[in-house]
């Protein structure tokens, strides 16, 4: 079993996607996934503002509340859509004049469009996530400069923000329940291939799982373990960093304090939290009006090319 690091409370919130297996800053970037990972959710993205949201029906999509409610259009890029680009824009008389809907207790935050979405991205609604292979999408910084500890690689701090459009893959390790619902998912040494961790610009992107066929929305991007520090005094050399062992590390701030990372055992990776969608997915329903389709409905729809579509 894995170790796991489960430090919501010290997680740093707006968390590009960074991988384990190369600082390339063109992998995955703004390409859709292939073969056994086509058509899982990378068509259902749009940029609003600096950061991702999904389209979860015909008029709404849903993204972080912490990235703000500034924008005022979602952008469907060619790169997403497989076609060119399309402009949507924000109904800022939703809700009353509100602008947006909140789910209370939650970072969810859902916005309606002027416009139609061809095709939108169904939800994930059972609770059975953990153990699941993941695909995370997000913008935000490439890999940076690597951390060391007693001589040994450890990790990588966060880089540029390039505000790209990446996606990755990883795996939900466990899940977490306070202060709201999160699915976490941790940065493993072996995994290897596109292994991702999230970093400052992922925030409000889309975490997809397939089940029995579908390609579903699971979660939505939160935050991330850290910051880190070498020690555990109040200086200014904490520094937020992809650790794929925090052994020896400490986590948290000068303000809040430091947490060790026990030296023993196997490796501790860091991880990333994302907002739960199946504990919250009635709440969204209501505010979407699409009730949810039962799986095998779905996977027909699917094998006719009624939904999830390749535009």
């Amino acid at each position: 079993m894995k170790n796991l690091l489960i430090l919501l409370l010290l997680a740093s919130e707006a968390p590009a996607v960074m991988f384990i297996s190369t600082d390339d800053p063109a992998h995955n970037r703004e390409v859709a996934p292939g073969g056994a990972l086509a058509d899982s959710g990378w068509q259902f993205q749009g940029l609003f503002g600096n950061f991702l949201g999904t389209a979860i029906s015909p008029s709404h999509f849903i993204t972080a509340a912490h990235i703000g409610a500034g924008p005022t259009t979602f952008v469907s890029k060619g790169y997403f859509n497989g076609g060119s680009d399309v402009t949507y824009t924000v109904d800022i008389t939703a809700n009353g004049g509100a602008g947006f809907w909140n789910i209370a207790g939650t970072d969810l935050r859902i916005f309606r469009v002027n416009e139609t979405f061809p095709d939108y991205a169904p939800l994930y609604t059972t609770g059975d996530e953990v153990g699941r292979d993941l695909v995370v999408m997000g913008r935000g910084t490439q890999r940076g400069t690597t951390v060391m500890l007693g001589g040994d690689d450890i990790g990588w701090r966060w880089g540029t923000g390039d505000q790209a459009a990446r996606w990755g893959t990883n795996q939900v390790a466990a899940t977490v329940t306070s202060p709201a619902n999160y699915l976490y998912a941790t940065f493993d040494p072996s995994a290897g291939g596109d292994e991702a961790h999230l970093s400052a610009g992922d925030s409000g992107g889309a975490v997809f799982i397939q089940r029995e066929g579908v390609w579903r929305l699971a979660g939505i991007g939160y935050a991330v373990d850290g910051k880190w520090d070498f020690n555990d005094v109040v200086d200014p050399n904490e520094f937020d960093a992809a650790l794929f062992d925090a052994r020896g590390m400490y986590v948290g701030s000068d303000g809040s304090g430091w947490t060790l990372v026990e030296d023993e055992g196997e490796p501790v990776p860091s991880g990333f939290y994302a907002t739960r969608i199946s504990s919250y997915h009635g709440e969204i329903e209501a505010i979407t009006g699409v009730p949810e389709v039962g799986t095998a409905m779905l996977a027909a729809l699917g094998c006719l090319g009624l939904i999830r579509r390749r535009r």
